[in-house]
C-alpha cells in the first residue's frame, strides 16, 4: 500500500502523516473540532479570533437576527404601559421589530410599548435593550409579510429624498 499526503485545500480536512509530530495533530484536531461546532459544517474564517469565539458560541448581531431590517425614517408616536407617550424617529423597521431613536423617554429590557405605525394602526411590543437614546423592541405579533411590504412602500413615500450636499 501506498502512503498518500492528506489534502491541504482547508484546515478541516488534514489527516494525521507520518511527518506531521502529534502535538500539532492533536491541536489541529482539537481547532477543527471547535470551529465545526456540532452541526459538522465548518465555519470559517480560522484563526485564533474565530476559534476563541466559537469556543464561546458568540456568533454576530446580524447572524443573531431573526429577519432582516429595513433601513427606515419615520416620526412616529410610542406609548408606554404606564400612558406615558413621546415621538420617537425609526430607525430600521423589520417584520418582527424595529429600532428607534428617542430623546425623551429612557427604556429599559422588558417595557411594554405600543408604537403607532402608518396602515397597521397601534402595534404593541417588548422593549429588547435600550441605551441613552436608543432602544430596540419586538412586536408582539409579526407582522405579515404582505402588510410589511405595503407598510415599508407607504413610509418610503412619506420621506423626503435626502437633499443632495453642495459641491465646492
Amino acid at each position: 500500500m501506498r502512503w498518500r499526503a492528506p489534502p491541504t485545500a482547508h484546515p478541516c480536512s488534514e489527516q494525521p502523516s507520518l511527518r506531521q509530530p502529534i502535538v500539532k495533530f492533536i491541536a489541529s484536531t482539537l481547532a477543527a473540532r471547535i470551529i465545526k461546532g456540532e452541526g459538522g459544517a465548518c465555519r470559517k474564517p480560522h484563526g485564533r479570533r474565530a476559534s476563541v469565539r466559537a469556543q464561546r458560541g458568540v456568533r454576530s448581531r446580524a447572524a443573531r437576527r431573526q429577519v432582516a431590517r429595513d433601513l427606515v425614517d419615520l416620526e412616529t408616536v410610542l406609548i408606554r404601559n404606564g400612558g406615558d407617550e413621546g415621538p420617537v424617529r425609526l430607525v430600521d423597521l423589520s417584520r418582527k421589530g424595529f429600532h428607534a431613536r428617542c430623546a425623551d423617554l429612557r427604556f429599559a429590557r422588558g417595557d411594554v410599548v405600543t408604537l403607532r405605525l402608518p396602515l397597521v394602526g397601534f402595534i404593541p411590543g417588548r422593549v429588547m435593550w435600550g441605551l441613552k437614546g436608543c432602544f430596540g423592541c419586538q412586536f408582539s405579533v409579526p407582522l405579515d409579510e404582505r402588510t410589511y411590504l405595503r407598510l415599508l412602500a407607504r413610509i418610503r413615500a412619506q420621506t423626503p429624498p435626502a437633499s443632495p450636499s453642495p459641491a465646492g
